[in-house]
């Protein structure tokens, strides 16, 4: 992971200039190759936070590491009582934890697989604990949720960029070590997760013949050195960088968004969401 510590929110947005997407897709044909994927963002309101789930954070209180199968077999048993409690139906069907890992799991029945990551990404949304790690496709969306809430101990804030395929496909060449797995869009899901354009992470690790919930520092300084050693760009994948940028642009940083329509109402759209957004605005950011 690449770390560049910036000094304003200007700096930021010059590092936006890259290639559009349509630009690299074209550019990838001309040279017969695939583009790359698309680069995801996101935004933490201390630069000293790690990129942790929230699952990591329970597993690292109780001192207890959940594999994969654990995880998946525990929440979909909960699947009767929400039901029950909230008039819903997730229908998850039955099925025995046959499969050990995610990529054995992604090739059984498709409809019941995108059924259950839907399910995981709706129990996350209501704050159960959650391997899930969430992005946006959106830099500004990123920015906000960076500066929208921050102590006033924090001195800087990060946003992260991953890219996953910067080649347009994806080497698993190293082996029994963290990687990382973007999952994008499962169907139906939240309404606020289309209006953040959320896209989600999930970084597994082999542990013998069990797979578990890795860790991304892990991940990410595994597969840097890989390249290193490889010397060869295209097999490059899983890229971050990670930019810091001052706490104290936030005032500046939430005007500019304000006005591009980035804020809490447009992201959650509630009227909870709509209160806050204009005390914000009355309150924090009156003054020019």
């Amino acid at each position: 992971m690449e770390t560049i510590e910036l000094k304003s929110w200007e700096e930021f947005q010059e590092r936006l200039k890259f290639p559009s997407p349509s630009e690299q897709y074209r550019q990838a044909i001309i040279e017969s190759r695939l583009p790359p994927s698309k680069v995801i963002y996101r935004g933490q309101s201390n630069a000293d936070w790690p990129l942790d789930t929230t699952l990591q954070r329970v597993a690292d209180k109780i001192r207890y590491d959940f594999d994969f199968v654990t995880y998946i077999e525990k929440a979909v048993n909960l699947a009767d009582s929400i039901d029950t409690h909230t008039g819903s139906n997730w229908d998850l069907g039955s099925f025995g934890m046959s499969f050990k890992t995610y990529e054995d799991f992604a090739k059984g029945n498709l409809e019941q697989f995108k059924r259950v990551i839907e399910y995981l990404i709706y129990l996350r949304h209501c704050g159960f604990p959650s391997p899930l790690l969430d992005w946006t496709v959106s830099p500004y969306i990123a920015a906000f949720f960076a500066f929208c809430d921050i102590s006033h101990r924090v001195e800087k804030v990060a946003i992260y960029a991953f890219q996953e395929m910067p080649s347009g496909f994806k080497h698993i060449f190293y082996d029994k070590q963290a990687r990382i797995k973007v999952i994008g869009f499962p169907g139906k899901t939240h309404k606020r997760h289309y209006l953040q354009q959320v896209q989600y992470t999930l970084c597994l690790k082999d542990f013998g013949e069990t797979q578990g919930f890795g860790n991304y520092e892990e991940a990410l300084e595994a597969n840097k050195e890989d390249c290193k050693e490889l010397e060869d760009d295209a097999f490059c994948q899983d890229l971050l960088i990670k930019y810091t940028i001052p706490a104290k642009e936030r005032n500046n940083v939430l005007r500019q968004l304000d006005k591009m329509n980035i804020s809490y109402v447009s992201l959650f759209d509630t009227e909870d969401a709509l209160i806050k957004t204009l005390a914000v605005r009355e309150l924090e950011l009156w003054k020019e």
